[in-house]
């Protein structure tokens, strides 16, 4: 995975190339490489029971210290992050037509279909079940 800063005079953004996110940072200086190696932790720790001290302790930073620097660099708190993730990745492997959504729940770590059900809703605004009844009427 990469990621791209890009600086402009007064403002910059942290580019994510997996998901296409474009975080505006609140301030200028902000060391972004913990913020950068926790993105890519993240994204390949999907499936593992991920916490903020298990992050934090990834990137060398204690939990206060990375969850406010998280929070300044993408407008996010880590759980948030982790959560949004997930639901992301449920998505991409559910349009693959391979997995049952039980399935995508335990694969990108959520405890149940319940769960992963909730959050789907919440990101994209309908259940999985109603993505792939019309992902199967399109093909």
């Amino acid at each position: 995975m990469k990621v791209y800063w890009k600086t402009q005079p007064y403002e910059g953004s942290l580019h994510h190339s997996r998901s296409g996110e474009c975080w505006k940072l609140t301030q200028l200086g902000l060391t972004l490489k913990p913020v950068v190696r926790a993105v890519e932790y993240i994204q390949d720790q999907l499936g593992t029971e991920l916490t903020v001290s298990g992050i934090a302790q990834a990137v060398g930073l204690s939990p206060y210290h990375f969850t406010k620097l998280f929070k300044e660099s993408t407008g996010q708190s880590p759980h948030q992050y982790v959560v949004e993730a997930r639901v992301r990745k449920a998505k991409e492997l559910l349009t693959t037509g391979r997995f049952t959504i039980s399935e995508v729940a335990h694969h990108v770590g959520f405890a149940d279909q319940s769960h992963l059900t909730r959050h789907f809703k919440r990101v994209f605004g309908l259940p999985p079940n109603k993505l792939l009844r019309r992902l199967q009427v399109v093909v």
